[in-house]
């Protein structure tokens, strides 16, 4: 963190915890704004009591490693009700104007958006990736714990493919007795990506796409292209969120 504040980041956000005090004294000599991603009320007074500026609210619509534990509007309500004066940004299954402005009306101050901005031209997932983002549904991505290889016990919402659904219908078994465990999948370079590893295709990665981990949020419904990331957030640029209630760049 020292070289991105050093860098002159506005902004930092923490998540999975609460920053201890030498970090949030980091952030405030630097003059940047501190954002605390929360999923309920006992968080969210967590994250203010620490001196959040604002606060992301998280839902399990989202993809990717999801800490949420209830829908997004259900959980933004009492994050709302918590927050008081403090902002508040809804995550989690918004990919365009239509899904912010459900935030907006909800009560959010702003919008994160994810999955969008993976599939972007200047995004480091590869292209086969992207492309499979573009035909998904809502109903292709699975809230779950199938690909939790790296971090143990954490949901993640990822797309279907063969690696799940032979998980899923072997019964969802735990660690130590899933199909194909222990398989090499795909690599890094030099590093080798095993089955039911949380590691995505990005560029430099290896492997067939129904065997490793496809992060999406629900979001996928709405993206149908694989615009340039500047396209959709230039309006906003680097200091949006200081002036614009939706934070384009999420």
């Amino acid at each position: 963190m020292p070289a991105v504040l050093e860098a002159g980041a506005p902004i930092i956000q923490f998540s999975w915890g609460m920053p201890d005090e030498q970090l949030v004294s980091a952030v405030r000599k630097s003059g940047a704004r501190l954002g605390i991603q929360v999923t309920s009320a006992g968080s969210a007074r967590d994250a203010l009591d620490v001196g959040a500026d604002y606060l992301v609210c998280q839902g399990t619509e989202a993809g990717g490693h999801v800490q949420a534990h209830r829908p997004l509007l259900e959980a933004l309500a009492e994050v709302g009700a918590e927050a008081h004066q403090t902002p508040v940004v809804a995550a989690g299954g918004i990919g365009d104007g239509q899904g912010i402005r459900k935030g907006l009306l909800a009560g959010a101050a702003g919008a994160v958006l994810g999955t969008r901005f993976v599939a972007t031209q200047e995004s480091s997932a590869r292209a086969d990736y992207k492309a499979a983002l573009t035909q998904a549904k809502a109903a292709d991505t699975a809230f779950t714990v199938c690909f939790e290889g790296g971090w143990p016990n954490v949901r993640h919402r990822v797309l279907r493919n063969v690696a799940f659904e032979q998980w899923e219908a072997a019964g969802c078994l735990p660690v130590g007795k899933r199909p194909g465990e222990g398989e090499v999948v795909g690599a890094r370079g030099a590093r080798k990506i095993m089955r039911y590893s949380m590691f995505p295709p990005i560029a430099e990665v290896t492997g067939a796409l129904e065997d490793l981990c496809l992060y999406a949020g629900q979001s996928v419904e709405s993206i149908r292209d694989i615009p340039h990331r500047v396209s959709l957030s230039s309006a906003c640029g680097p200091n949006a969120w200081l002036h614009n209630p939706v934070d384009c760049d999420g």
